[in-house]
Protein backbone atom coordinates (compact mmCIF):
# COMPACT_ATOMS: atom_id res chain seq x y z
CA UNK A 1 0.00 0.00 0.00
CA UNK A 2 2.86 2.33 0.86
CA UNK A 3 4.56 1.60 -2.49
CA UNK A 4 1.35 2.36 -4.42
CA UNK A 5 0.88 5.67 -2.56
CA UNK A 6 4.48 6.63 -3.22
CA UNK A 7 4.12 5.83 -6.92
CA UNK A 8 0.95 7.95 -7.11
CA UNK A 9 2.72 10.86 -5.40
CA UNK A 10 5.62 10.56 -7.81
CA UNK A 11 3.18 10.50 -10.70
CA UNK A 12 1.49 13.62 -9.35
CA UNK A 13 4.82 15.39 -8.97
CA UNK A 14 5.76 14.42 -12.51
CA UNK A 15 2.43 15.64 -13.84
CA UNK A 16 2.82 18.93 -12.00
CA UNK A 17 6.25 19.42 -13.58
CA UNK A 18 4.86 18.61 -17.02
CA UNK A 19 2.00 21.07 -16.50
CA UNK A 20 4.39 23.82 -15.43
CA UNK A 21 6.66 23.20 -18.44
CA UNK A 22 3.69 23.41 -20.84
CA UNK A 23 2.39 26.60 -19.17
CA UNK A 24 5.86 28.18 -19.23
CA UNK A 25 6.25 27.35 -22.92
CA UNK A 26 2.83 28.90 -23.66
CA UNK A 27 3.78 32.06 -21.78
CA UNK A 28 7.04 32.36 -23.73
CA UNK A 29 5.23 31.67 -27.00
CA UNK A 30 2.64 34.38 -26.26
CA UNK A 31 5.35 36.81 -25.19
CA UNK A 32 7.34 36.28 -28.39
CA UNK A 33 4.25 36.78 -30.58
CA UNK A 34 3.64 40.20 -29.03
CA UNK A 35 7.20 41.42 -29.59
CA UNK A 36 7.23 44.22 -32.11
CA UNK A 37 8.87 42.40 -34.99
CA UNK A 38 7.81 43.15 -38.55
CA UNK A 39 7.51 39.48 -39.39
CA UNK A 40 4.95 39.06 -36.61
CA UNK A 41 2.97 42.27 -37.12
CA UNK A 42 0.29 40.60 -39.24
CA UNK A 43 -0.18 37.79 -36.72
CA UNK A 44 -0.39 40.23 -33.82
CA UNK A 45 -2.99 42.44 -35.53
CA UNK A 46 -5.13 39.46 -36.46
CA UNK A 47 -5.15 38.22 -32.89
CA UNK A 48 -6.01 41.63 -31.45
CA UNK A 49 -8.96 42.24 -33.77
CA UNK A 50 -10.91 39.12 -32.77
CA UNK A 51 -12.28 38.20 -29.38
CA UNK A 52 -14.52 35.30 -28.38
CA UNK A 53 -17.01 37.70 -26.76
CA UNK A 54 -17.62 39.25 -30.20
CA UNK A 55 -19.80 36.21 -30.92
CA UNK A 56 -22.15 37.27 -28.10
CA UNK A 57 -22.48 40.87 -29.32
CA UNK A 58 -22.68 39.97 -33.00
CA UNK A 59 -25.47 37.46 -32.39
CA UNK A 60 -27.30 39.89 -30.10
CA UNK A 61 -26.92 42.67 -32.66
CA UNK A 62 -28.44 40.56 -35.44
CA UNK A 63 -31.45 39.63 -33.31
CA UNK A 64 -32.12 43.18 -32.06
CA UNK A 65 -31.73 44.59 -35.56
CA UNK A 66 -34.60 42.43 -36.75
CA UNK A 67 -37.01 43.62 -34.06
CA UNK A 68 -35.60 47.13 -33.37
CA UNK A 69 -35.75 46.86 -29.57
CA UNK A 70 -35.06 50.13 -27.71
CA UNK A 71 -32.57 49.13 -25.02
CA UNK A 72 -32.40 52.40 -23.05
CA UNK A 73 -35.30 54.85 -23.30
CA UNK A 74 -33.62 57.33 -20.94
CA UNK A 75 -30.93 58.19 -23.49
CA UNK A 76 -31.95 60.05 -26.65
CA UNK A 77 -29.62 60.74 -29.56
CA UNK A 78 -30.10 63.73 -31.84
CA UNK A 79 -28.47 63.75 -35.24
CA UNK A 80 -27.18 67.28 -35.82
CA UNK A 81 -26.45 66.49 -39.47
CA UNK A 82 -25.33 69.64 -41.31
CA UNK A 83 -26.93 72.16 -38.94
CA UNK A 84 -25.09 75.47 -38.78
CA UNK A 85 -24.21 77.17 -35.49
CA UNK A 86 -27.27 79.41 -35.60
CA UNK A 87 -29.54 76.36 -35.86
CA UNK A 88 -27.52 74.47 -33.23
CA UNK A 89 -28.05 77.37 -30.83
CA UNK A 90 -31.78 77.25 -31.53
CA UNK A 91 -31.74 73.46 -31.04
CA UNK A 92 -30.07 73.75 -27.63
CA UNK A 93 -32.65 76.37 -26.59
CA UNK A 94 -35.44 74.08 -27.76
CA UNK A 95 -34.03 71.15 -25.78
CA UNK A 96 -33.87 73.33 -22.67
CA UNK A 97 -37.56 74.10 -23.12
CA UNK A 98 -38.27 70.36 -23.07
CA UNK A 99 -36.49 70.16 -19.67
CA UNK A 100 -33.98 67.48 -20.57
CA UNK A 101 -31.69 66.29 -17.76
CA UNK A 102 -28.37 66.95 -19.49
CA UNK A 103 -27.12 67.58 -23.03
CA UNK A 104 -23.87 66.12 -24.31
CA UNK A 105 -22.65 67.84 -27.48
CA UNK A 106 -20.20 65.75 -29.49
CA UNK A 107 -19.15 68.72 -31.62
CA UNK A 108 -16.01 70.83 -31.26
CA UNK A 109 -16.35 74.54 -32.15
CA UNK A 110 -12.65 75.12 -32.67
CA UNK A 111 -12.81 78.27 -34.76
CA UNK A 112 -15.15 81.24 -34.84
CA UNK A 113 -17.26 81.77 -37.95
CA UNK A 114 -17.24 85.50 -37.36
CA UNK A 115 -20.93 86.35 -37.35
CA UNK A 116 -23.95 86.59 -35.07
CA UNK A 117 -24.16 82.80 -34.82
CA UNK A 118 -21.10 82.66 -32.53
CA UNK A 119 -22.60 85.23 -30.16
CA UNK A 120 -25.98 83.51 -30.13
CA UNK A 121 -24.41 80.11 -29.40
CA UNK A 122 -22.20 81.59 -26.65
CA UNK A 123 -25.28 83.22 -25.10
CA UNK A 124 -27.20 79.91 -25.05
CA UNK A 125 -24.21 78.13 -23.50
CA UNK A 126 -23.82 80.77 -20.77
CA UNK A 127 -27.48 80.35 -19.72
CA UNK A 128 -27.46 76.54 -19.51
CA UNK A 129 -25.50 74.69 -16.82
CA UNK A 130 -26.49 71.24 -18.09
CA UNK A 131 -24.25 71.22 -21.16
CA UNK A 132 -21.19 68.99 -21.65
CA UNK A 133 -19.01 69.51 -24.72
CA UNK A 134 -16.64 67.12 -26.42
CA UNK A 135 -12.87 67.47 -26.64
CA UNK A 136 -10.34 65.33 -28.48
CA UNK A 137 -6.89 64.36 -27.22
CA UNK A 138 -4.84 64.55 -30.43
CA UNK A 139 -1.51 63.56 -28.87
CA UNK A 140 -1.79 61.41 -25.76
CA UNK A 141 1.94 61.57 -24.98
CA UNK A 142 2.12 65.35 -25.09
CA UNK A 143 -1.54 65.66 -24.01
CA UNK A 144 -2.45 68.03 -26.83
CA UNK A 145 -6.18 68.59 -26.47
CA UNK A 146 -8.45 69.92 -29.20
CA UNK A 147 -11.42 71.74 -27.70
CA UNK A 148 -13.90 74.49 -28.46
CA UNK A 149 -12.85 78.10 -28.71
CA UNK A 150 -12.52 79.94 -25.39
CA UNK A 151 -15.00 82.53 -26.71
CA UNK A 152 -17.83 80.13 -25.83
CA UNK A 153 -16.75 79.90 -22.16
CA UNK A 154 -17.64 76.22 -21.87
CA UNK A 155 -18.10 75.07 -18.28
CA UNK A 156 -17.98 71.26 -18.65
CA UNK A 157 -16.24 69.09 -21.23
CA UNK A 158 -14.79 65.61 -21.68
CA UNK A 159 -12.59 63.80 -24.17
CA UNK A 160 -14.24 61.46 -26.66
CA UNK A 161 -11.16 59.29 -27.28
CA UNK A 162 -11.51 55.55 -26.87
CA UNK A 163 -8.89 53.44 -25.13
CA UNK A 164 -6.26 51.15 -26.61
CA UNK A 165 -6.88 51.81 -30.31
CA UNK A 166 -3.89 51.11 -32.58
CA UNK A 167 -5.38 52.35 -35.83
CA UNK A 168 -8.67 53.01 -37.68
CA UNK A 169 -9.24 49.25 -38.08
CA UNK A 170 -9.06 48.51 -34.35
CA UNK A 171 -12.19 47.35 -32.55
CA UNK A 172 -13.46 49.68 -29.81
CA UNK A 173 -13.69 47.48 -26.72
CA UNK A 174 -12.52 49.78 -23.93
CA UNK A 175 -12.65 53.33 -22.73
CA UNK A 176 -10.84 55.18 -19.98
CA UNK A 177 -13.10 57.18 -17.68
CA UNK A 178 -10.40 59.70 -16.75
CA UNK A 179 -6.73 60.49 -17.28
CA UNK A 180 -4.24 62.09 -14.92
CA UNK A 181 -2.09 64.78 -16.53
CA UNK A 182 0.37 66.51 -14.21
CA UNK A 183 -1.90 67.99 -11.51
CA UNK A 184 -5.06 67.87 -13.61
CA UNK A 185 -7.65 65.13 -14.07
CA UNK A 186 -9.18 64.96 -17.53
CA UNK A 187 -12.64 63.39 -17.59
CA UNK A 188 -14.07 61.39 -20.44
CA UNK A 189 -17.14 62.71 -22.26
CA UNK A 190 -19.37 60.06 -20.67
CA UNK A 191 -18.00 60.63 -17.15
CA UNK A 192 -18.50 64.40 -17.41
CA UNK A 193 -22.15 63.77 -18.32
CA UNK A 194 -22.59 61.29 -15.45
CA UNK A 195 -21.12 63.86 -13.02
CA UNK A 196 -23.99 66.21 -13.88
CA UNK A 197 -26.81 63.77 -13.12
CA UNK A 198 -25.59 60.86 -10.99
CA UNK A 199 -22.98 61.69 -8.29
CA UNK A 200 -23.07 58.13 -6.87
CA UNK A 201 -22.15 56.51 -10.19
CA UNK A 202 -19.58 59.25 -10.79
CA UNK A 203 -17.82 58.66 -7.45
CA UNK A 204 -17.87 54.91 -8.06
CA UNK A 205 -16.12 55.38 -11.40
CA UNK A 206 -13.51 57.69 -9.88
CA UNK A 207 -12.71 55.24 -7.06
CA UNK A 208 -12.80 51.93 -8.89
CA UNK A 209 -11.90 52.41 -12.54
CA UNK A 210 -8.45 53.93 -12.98
CA UNK A 211 -7.54 51.65 -15.88
CA UNK A 212 -9.31 50.98 -19.16
CA UNK A 213 -12.80 49.53 -18.83
CA UNK A 214 -14.48 47.04 -21.14
CA UNK A 215 -17.60 48.53 -22.73
CA UNK A 216 -20.77 46.55 -22.13
CA UNK A 217 -22.54 47.21 -25.42
CA UNK A 218 -26.33 47.27 -25.25
CA UNK A 219 -27.16 48.17 -28.85
CA UNK A 220 -26.43 50.02 -32.07
CA UNK A 221 -28.37 52.60 -34.13
CA UNK A 222 -31.49 50.42 -34.11
CA UNK A 223 -31.58 50.14 -30.32
CA UNK A 224 -31.56 53.80 -29.24
CA UNK A 225 -34.08 56.59 -29.79
CA UNK A 226 -32.63 58.76 -32.56
CA UNK A 227 -34.23 62.05 -33.55
CA UNK A 228 -33.25 64.44 -36.33
CA UNK A 229 -32.23 67.90 -35.13
CA UNK A 230 -33.77 69.48 -38.21
CA UNK A 231 -37.11 67.81 -37.41
CA UNK A 232 -37.12 69.12 -33.83
CA UNK A 233 -36.53 72.65 -35.13
CA UNK A 234 -39.04 72.69 -37.95
CA UNK A 235 -41.71 70.15 -37.03
CA UNK A 236 -44.96 71.47 -35.59
CA UNK A 237 -45.45 68.50 -33.30
CA UNK A 238 -44.14 68.41 -29.74
CA UNK A 239 -41.20 66.14 -28.78
CA UNK A 240 -41.87 66.42 -25.04
CA UNK A 241 -42.70 62.72 -24.73
CA UNK A 242 -39.36 61.69 -26.20
CA UNK A 243 -37.19 64.37 -24.54
CA UNK A 244 -38.58 65.31 -21.11
CA UNK A 245 -36.13 64.38 -18.31
CA UNK A 246 -33.91 62.46 -20.74
CA UNK A 247 -30.13 62.32 -21.22
CA UNK A 248 -29.61 63.83 -24.68
CA UNK A 249 -26.56 63.38 -26.91
CA UNK A 250 -26.16 65.68 -29.90
CA UNK A 251 -23.79 64.96 -32.79
CA UNK A 252 -23.45 63.63 -36.30
CA UNK A 253 -24.83 60.13 -36.78
CA UNK A 254 -24.34 58.40 -40.09
CA UNK A 255 -27.33 56.04 -40.16
CA UNK A 256 -26.56 54.72 -43.65
CA UNK A 257 -22.86 53.76 -43.51
CA UNK A 258 -23.11 51.31 -46.41
CA UNK A 259 -24.48 53.78 -48.94
CA UNK A 260 -22.33 55.12 -51.78
CA UNK A 261 -22.58 58.74 -50.61
CA UNK A 262 -21.74 57.89 -47.02
CA UNK A 263 -18.57 58.88 -45.22
CA UNK A 264 -16.63 56.80 -42.70
CA UNK A 265 -15.84 59.85 -40.58
CA UNK A 266 -16.35 59.23 -36.85
CA UNK A 267 -17.37 55.60 -37.41
CA UNK A 268 -15.71 52.71 -35.63
CA UNK A 269 -15.57 48.95 -35.52
CA UNK A 270 -17.21 47.45 -32.44
CA UNK A 271 -17.88 43.90 -31.19
CA UNK A 272 -21.44 44.35 -32.52
CA UNK A 273 -20.18 44.12 -36.11
CA UNK A 274 -22.09 41.47 -38.05
CA UNK A 275 -18.83 40.11 -39.48
CA UNK A 276 -16.59 38.73 -36.74
CA UNK A 277 -13.66 37.47 -38.79
CA UNK A 278 -12.49 39.95 -41.40
CA UNK A 279 -13.69 43.49 -41.96
CA UNK A 280 -16.96 45.03 -43.09
CA UNK A 281 -18.00 48.68 -42.84
CA UNK A 282 -17.39 50.30 -39.43
CA UNK A 283 -20.65 49.53 -37.68
CA UNK A 284 -21.15 52.34 -35.13
CA UNK A 285 -20.90 56.12 -34.96
CA UNK A 286 -18.87 57.62 -32.15
CA UNK A 287 -22.06 58.99 -30.58
CA UNK A 288 -23.59 55.49 -30.49
CA UNK A 289 -20.55 54.19 -28.60
CA UNK A 290 -20.81 57.09 -26.14
CA UNK A 291 -24.48 56.19 -25.62
CA UNK A 292 -23.48 52.60 -24.84
CA UNK A 293 -20.88 53.78 -22.32
CA UNK A 294 -23.42 56.07 -20.66
CA UNK A 295 -26.01 53.30 -20.55
CA UNK A 296 -23.51 50.96 -18.90
CA UNK A 297 -22.49 53.48 -16.22
CA UNK A 298 -25.99 54.74 -15.38
CA UNK A 299 -27.41 51.19 -15.21
CA UNK A 300 -24.37 49.88 -13.31
CA UNK A 301 -24.02 46.96 -15.73
CA UNK A 302 -20.26 46.61 -15.84
CA UNK A 303 -18.21 43.77 -17.28
CA UNK A 304 -16.16 41.92 -14.69
CA UNK A 305 -12.72 40.71 -15.74
CA UNK A 306 -10.95 37.79 -14.13
CA UNK A 307 -7.75 38.75 -12.33
CA UNK A 308 -4.33 37.57 -13.48
CA UNK A 309 -4.03 35.41 -10.35
CA UNK A 310 -7.41 33.78 -11.04
CA UNK A 311 -6.39 33.17 -14.65
CA UNK A 312 -3.08 31.60 -13.61
CA UNK A 313 -4.58 29.30 -10.97
CA UNK A 314 -7.40 28.20 -13.30
CA UNK A 315 -4.98 27.50 -16.16
CA UNK A 316 -2.59 25.50 -13.96
CA UNK A 317 -5.37 23.38 -12.43
CA UNK A 318 -7.07 22.58 -15.74
CA UNK A 319 -3.72 21.95 -17.46
CA UNK A 320 -2.77 19.56 -14.65
CA UNK A 321 -6.06 17.64 -15.05
CA UNK A 322 -5.68 17.50 -18.84
CA UNK A 323 -2.06 16.31 -18.62
CA UNK A 324 -3.03 13.68 -16.03
CA UNK A 325 -5.75 12.36 -18.33
CA UNK A 326 -3.45 12.33 -21.37
CA UNK A 327 -0.73 10.47 -19.46
CA UNK A 328 -3.25 7.84 -18.38
CA UNK A 329 -4.44 7.45 -21.97
CA UNK A 330 -0.81 7.09 -23.13
CA UNK A 331 -0.31 4.36 -20.53
CA UNK A 332 -3.48 2.34 -21.12
CA UNK A 333 -4.04 2.88 -24.86
CA UNK A 334 -0.55 2.69 -26.35
CA UNK A 335 -1.76 1.95 -29.89
CA UNK A 336 -4.58 4.49 -30.20
CA UNK A 337 -3.53 7.16 -27.72
CA UNK A 338 -2.53 9.72 -30.40
CA UNK A 339 -5.96 9.67 -32.06
CA UNK A 340 -7.84 9.64 -28.74
CA UNK A 341 -5.85 12.59 -27.39
CA UNK A 342 -6.34 14.61 -30.60
CA UNK A 343 -10.10 14.09 -30.43
CA UNK A 344 -10.12 15.07 -26.75
CA UNK A 345 -8.10 18.21 -27.51
CA UNK A 346 -10.75 19.33 -29.99
CA UNK A 347 -13.60 18.48 -27.59
CA UNK A 348 -11.95 20.24 -24.62
CA UNK A 349 -11.21 23.35 -26.73
CA UNK A 350 -14.84 23.56 -27.89
CA UNK A 351 -16.07 23.10 -24.30
CA UNK A 352 -13.79 25.89 -23.01
CA UNK A 353 -14.98 28.26 -25.76
CA UNK A 354 -18.67 27.47 -25.21
CA UNK A 355 -18.43 27.79 -21.42
CA UNK A 356 -16.59 31.12 -21.65
CA UNK A 357 -19.19 32.47 -24.12
CA UNK A 358 -22.12 31.30 -21.96
CA UNK A 359 -20.59 32.81 -18.81
CA UNK A 360 -19.98 36.12 -20.60
CA UNK A 361 -23.45 36.18 -22.14
CA UNK A 362 -25.26 35.53 -18.88
CA UNK A 363 -22.98 36.99 -16.20
CA UNK A 364 -20.87 39.51 -18.18
CA UNK A 365 -17.78 37.92 -16.65
CA UNK A 366 -14.77 37.73 -18.95
CA UNK A 367 -12.16 35.02 -18.53
CA UNK A 368 -9.04 35.13 -20.67
CA UNK A 369 -9.23 31.76 -22.45
CA UNK A 370 -6.29 32.27 -24.81
CA UNK A 371 -3.66 30.91 -22.44
CA UNK A 372 -5.75 27.87 -21.48
CA UNK A 373 -6.69 27.04 -25.08
CA UNK A 374 -3.05 27.21 -26.13
CA UNK A 375 -2.11 24.85 -23.29
CA UNK A 376 -4.74 22.34 -24.39
CA UNK A 377 -3.80 22.58 -28.07
CA UNK A 378 -0.05 22.10 -27.56
CA UNK A 379 -0.22 19.71 -24.60
CA UNK A 380 0.04 16.49 -26.67
CA UNK A 381 3.00 17.75 -28.71
CA UNK A 382 4.71 19.08 -25.59
CA UNK A 383 4.28 15.73 -23.83
CA UNK A 384 5.87 13.96 -26.83
CA UNK A 385 8.76 16.43 -26.72
CA UNK A 386 9.22 16.00 -22.97
CA UNK A 387 9.20 12.20 -23.34
CA UNK A 388 11.83 12.45 -26.11
CA UNK A 389 14.08 14.64 -23.94
CA UNK A 390 13.63 12.29 -21.00
CA UNK A 391 14.47 9.25 -23.11
CA UNK A 392 17.54 10.72 -24.81
CA UNK A 393 19.04 12.70 -21.94
CA UNK A 394 17.63 12.21 -18.45
CA UNK A 395 17.15 8.41 -18.49
CA UNK A 396 20.77 7.68 -19.59
CA UNK A 397 21.99 10.21 -17.02
CA UNK A 398 20.03 8.55 -14.21
CA UNK A 399 21.17 5.09 -15.36
CA UNK A 400 24.80 6.22 -15.37
CA UNK A 401 24.54 7.60 -11.86
CA UNK A 402 22.86 4.42 -10.63
CA UNK A 403 25.57 2.18 -12.10
CA UNK A 404 28.26 4.41 -10.60
CA UNK A 405 26.78 4.08 -7.14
Amino acid sequence: MKKITTRLLLLNKKTIIYSLIISLFTWLFTFLIHINIKALTIIDTGLDDVDLTDIVYSRSSKSTNSIHTIENKNIVLINSGDLKRYDLARLLSKLEEYQVRVIGIDIIFKNLVGNLADTLLADVISKNDNLVFATLIEDQKKMMVKNSNSFFKIKAEGYTNFYNLKDSLSVVREFKSYIYHKKDTLHSFALSIVKKIDPISYNKMIKCHKKGMLINYSGNENNFIILEGDSILHSQRSFEKELYDKVVLVGKINTTPNSKNSTLEDRFYTPMNSIIFGKSYPDASGLIIQANILSMILDGKYIKKSSNLFNLITVLIITYLVVTLFLRIEHYYRTWHHIIIKILQIIFSIIVVLISILIYENLRFKFNTGFLLTNIIISAEMLSLIHAVEKSYFNPLIKAKTEKN
